[in-house]
């Protein structure tokens, strides 16, 4: 029994190594993308808060200049705000556009002022 386990030995413990490298491998992979979740995550929830923050600034400098000029300062405010997270999250074309308007008209109607139309 005692040649048995020395012969096997050393096929036991490069078996062991190759399943222990095989689950590093796998866990160091899940860490990196829960890691890359959450930093985006982070970086869209920063974006949002700068989009809401800069409809709010763009309505109480003056509500009445028209749409476009109001989602035109939020979109401005975000990218001065969190430029990294724009950069990460590299939003397509209208995107930032489509959620500075809705931001836009929630603050209008937080502030009891009349929907405007795109000028």
């Amino acid at each position: 029994m005692d040649n048995l386990w020395t012969a096997l030995e050393p096929h036991v413990i490069e078996l062991l190594g190759l399943v222990l490298t095989i689950i590093i491998g796998i866990a160091a992979r899940q860490l990196s993308a829960w890691t890359g979740i959450e930093i985006q995550k982070r970086h869209r929830e920063a974006l949002h808060e700068a989009l809401m923050s800069g409809a709010m600034s763009a309505i109480k400098h003056g509500p009445g200049v028209g749409l476009g000029t109001l989602k035109a300062h939020a979109i401005a405010h975000a990218h001065q705000s969190v430029p990294e997270a724009v950069k990460a999250l590299v939003p397509g074309d209208g995107i930032l556009d489509a959620i500075a308007e809705r931001y836009v008209r929630d603050a209008l109607k937080k502030l009891d002022q009349p929907a405007i139309a795109d000028r």
